[in-house]
């Protein structure tokens, strides 16, 4: 160790012998580095701050990407004043088509209210997509009318309208192909051109990246000037020397532009999560000048003084423990992805050019020990114990409610422009997170279906979500447009009827894969979410209930279409109404099959009828349809089969098929009737909920007669979505800030030790220091604005910044003025971020000034200033 040091000592000298041959040198260098210094890559996809190493958080990336999740934008749209008018509609509708002729430009398509379809029976066996709003009524009655007529549609109320009609949303899908940016800034332009007196909130990543670029370039005017004021005023009042000021910041700057230059040739990108070393190495570059010039001025013989060196040395030793962290835990920690080897490169650069440049500068400054020695006023031992209890204790609690941020509604605040945007989706739409459900079965298999339908009423009258969207309600209303029951058929054939209607619609694009291989129901959580361990119970009890058949899940999901309907039950009349679908009297089945006798009569009269039956034919079918359902088909066969019409006609080959017809015309019609009278036991001293919510009802009834067609139970069923993972995500990365602190810490002990040739009373000191340090950070983060993906790796300037202001290796072991002041100084022009006005970039300035305050505050000494 002492060879080494003579080496390092010599070599110092040399270059300090040859001081302006080294600083002309060091200056073609930095100009030869500006040609290498790299841009940094950016990116809007909020989801690179996410573990996606973490198999869950995997899964719903996966999930959500092929579902379309992350590439829709949208757009909402309030009406400044009376709801649904004719003017916020005109202005929707040219917002959308302006926005749906942009093909060429990225915009791949865009729905709103104004440009959808709704599916409708046409009365001739097949299903119409009518426009939603074929025309837009001034006022009057018409106006009325259409807004009731929206207001019942189940398709789009509460999704591209709010229920109170206040408010719309613009879905705007973009091409993968272009950029997201660009393609948001087009959709932005737009809407401000037609949006009139209407609100606009844009939601979707792009508009966020884009509006913190905005926000941030629009008041760097503010920030720049502040921050200057901040740092040289703490600067000039402390030290009083302003050519000590120039030379550490000159050195700090162009220690930058060396470190770049290295960074490009090393081949590593800067990335979103390696750009805060940055500010780290800003911190490193500035102490370690400013350590240089202090010991220049107190009259230190050394060119390089040792202490420097080895708190550089620590300062390395401790980024690369961040590295080995990152490689030991591969996109765990997504902060600290290349973060270690970055600032590794960021000392060496420092390290390079204090030898080089700062240094030999240093050498030209006048010794004048005095003014760097001068003591500060005493404090008393009690008075420090006291004070250092309330710190310690202050820094404890707060750093055990050190949490990070990590949804949209954490990381911004109500006053930022996402922030409104969220806080219209609480407002019009009932909220703004998604609860994601991934089934994956066939669709095309009528248990498969029906367990989808199943689980979605669950949800829905669960009271734990504000909405629910699946496919399996858009089957079901075509189904009931068809048969009068919203329900998923029994069997295949009708099932592929449904979904052969259902082909090419868009609208099905995020609730079912092409292939009907997954589904998709979505789950809008409540504004607030007051309850989200309550909410995800509910969603696995649902899950779990849906794949049962026995009476209580029955009578559970019978009781949740009717809350669903707005119609509560008194406790126990969903099981009686289950129960009693299991049994029949001798009156009711008369009944049931005079009526179905009479829809067959009404079927072979209408023009849908393969023949025209003479008055024989119907005596026979009306025999044929009475006796036991099983044998029910073959019988109409034979009936069908001496039918003059057909047999002379030459038409005998359809007989089989008639039959069929007609036997499901006659379970369709018993299966109806069962289900209205057990609708009308359900449901007696209510009020009748609506059209819609009765059919519903009356098809979940239907089922509980029918019963499940077989094959739900094998459907595999995932709970995802980010309010789902959002808990663990944070608890992950906060321990693992804690964890890459640690090792930091240890590190720079290490290193310590090593230095001081065993002396652990060295290391035990700096290693304290740097753990105060970093625990007043926390302490502060904890109780005040916490942290996020942004700002997290800004808290290891605690422990490089009070490595580098340790007085451990001094002689005297008193603490160098020089890099606590400037630690102070950066510190409070740190706090000029705050004028920008958006939190993350907030709490990236709050991360920096109290993380460089701690150190300062971690490394004082009583009688020093």
């Amino acid at each position: 160790m002492g060879r080494t040091s003579e080496t390092w000592n010599g070599a110092c000298a040399i270059v300090a012998r040859r001081r302006v041959l080294a600083l002309i040198a060091s200056a073609g260098i930095t100009l030869l580095s500006l040609r290498f210094a790299p841009t940094v890559t950016t990116t809007d996809d909020l989801t690179a701050n996410l573990p996606s190493g973490d198999p869950e958080v995997a899964f719903w990336l996966d999930m959500t990407r092929r579902f379309e999740g992350l590439s829709v934008l949208m757009v909402g749209l309030e009406e400044p004043g009376e709801p649904f008018t004719f003017d916020g509609l005109s202005r929707l509708a040219r917002i959308t088509d302006r926005l749906a002729e942009r093909k060429a430009d990225g915009v791949l398509s865009a729905r709103s209210i104004t440009n959808i379809e709704s599916l409708e029976a046409d009365g001739e066996g097949g299903v119409s997509a009518d426009m939603l709003i074929p025309a837009i009524p001034r006022e009057g009655a018409a106006m009325k009318a259409l807004a009731e007529r929206v207001r019942a549609n189940a398709q789009v109320s509460g999704v591209l309208v709010s229920r109170d009609l206040s408010g719309y949303l613009v879905l705007v899908r973009a091409d993968a192909r272009k950029d997201a940016r660009t393609v948001a800034a087009l959709v932005r332009d737009v809407v401000e051109a037609e949006r009139g007196g209407m609100a606009a909130h844009y939601f979707g990543a792009p508009f966020v990246s884009q509006t913190v670029t905005r926000e941030a370039w629009a008041k760097l005017w503010i920030v720049v000037p502040l921050f200057a004021i901040g740092l040289l005023g703490v600067l000039l009042w402390r030290l009083r020397r302003p050519i000590v000021v120039v030379l550490v910041m000159v050195g700090a700057g162009v220690s930058l532009v060396w470190w770049l230059a290295l960074v490009r040739i090393a081949g590593i990108d800067l990335t979103a999560s390696t750009v805060n070393a940055v500010m780290v190495i800003l911190v490193v570059s500035a102490l370690g000048a400013a350590r240089l010039a202090e010991a220049r001025i107190r009259g230190e013989g050394r060119v390089f003084p040792r202490s420097a060196l080895v708190s550089l040395a620590a300062v390395a030793l401790g980024s690369a423990a961040l590295a080995v962290v990152d490689r030991l835990e591969p996109n765990a920690l997504p902060y600290l992805s290349g973060f270690g080897e970055t600032t590794l490169l960021g000392v060496l650069a420092v390290a390079l050019f204090g030898v080089f440049a700062v240094a030999p500068a240093a050498s030209f400054l006048r010794v004048a020990p005095s003014r760097t020695d001068a003591p500060a006023r005493p404090v008393g031992r009690a008075v420090l114990a006291v004070g250092l209890l309330v710190v310690l204790a202050a820094a404890t609690l707060g750093a055990t409610r050190l949490r990070f941020r990590v949804t949209l509604s954490e990381l911004f605040t109500p006053n930022d422009e996402v922030g409104r945007a969220l806080a219209f989706f609480d407002r019009r739409l009932g909220g703004s997170d998604l609860v994601q459900i991934h089934v994956d079965g066939d669709l095309r298999d009528p248990g498969v279906a029906a367990r989808v339908q199943r689980l979605t009423d669950l949800l829905e009258g669960s009271g734990a979500f504000a909405d629910v969207r699946s496919v399996s309600q858009i089957l079901t209303h075509v189904a009931g447009s068809f048969a009068g029951l919203y329900r998923v058929p029994n069997d295949r054939e009708s099932l592929a009827n449904l979904w052969f209607f259902l082909e090419g619609q868009p609208d099905l694009r995020s609730l079912a894969s092409e292939d009907r291989s997954e589904a998709m129901i979505v789950a809008r959580v409540p504004a607030g979410n007051p309850d989200p361990d309550g909410m995800l119970a509910a969603a696995r009890r649902a899950v779990e209930l849906s794949g049962r058949a026995d009476p209580e899940a029955t009578a559970a999901r019978v009781a949740a279409v009717a809350a669903a309907a707005g119609v509560p039950l008194p406790p126990g009349r969903a099981a009686d109404v289950v129960a009693a679908a299991g049994r029949d009297s001798a009156e009711a089945a008369a009944a049931r099959l005079a009526t179905a006798r009479e829809k067959v009569s009404a079927y072979l009269a209408s023009p849908s009828s393969p023949f025209e039956p003479s008055p024989d034919d119907l005596a026979r079918l009306a025999a044929a349809i009475g006796g036991d359902d099983a044998g029910r088909t073959g019988r109409l066969l034979a009936a069908l089969s001496a039918t003059p019409a057909l047999v002379e006609g030459g038409r005998a080959d359809i007989a089989a098929e008639a039959a069929g017809t007609l036997d499901r015309l006659c379970r369709d019609t018993d299966l109806e009737a069962r289900a209205v009278g057990l609708g009308e036991r359900l449901l007696a001293g209510s009020a009748a909920p609506s059209p819609a919510a009765l059919g519903r009802v009356r098809g979940a009834l239907a089922d509980v007669v029918a019963g499940p067609p077989p094959g739900g139970e094998r459907v595999k069923v995932t709970i995802s979505g980010f309010p789902a993972l959002a808990p663990r995500i944070a608890g992950n990365l906060t321990v693992g800030l804690w964890a890459a602190s640690s090792a930091a810490i240890v590190a720079i002990a290490l290193a310590m030790v090593v230095a001081a040739r065993g002396r652990v009373r060295i290391a035990a000191r700096v290693a304290a220091e740097a753990g105060f340090a970093t625990l007043i950070a926390f302490g502060a983060a904890g109780l005040w604005f916490q942290t996020d993906s942004s700002s997290a790796t800004l808290f290891l300037i605690a422990p490089i910044a009070a490595c580098l202001s340790s007085g451990a290796l001094e002689p005297d072991g008193r603490r160098p003025l020089f890099p606590a002041t400037f630690a102070l100084a950066i510190a409070v022009g740190s706090l000029g971020l705050l004028a920008i006005g958006v939190a993350p970039i907030s709490r990236i300035g709050l991360a920096v000034a109290v993380s460089a305050a701690a150190a300062a505050v971690a490394t004082w000494r009583p009688g020093t200033r």
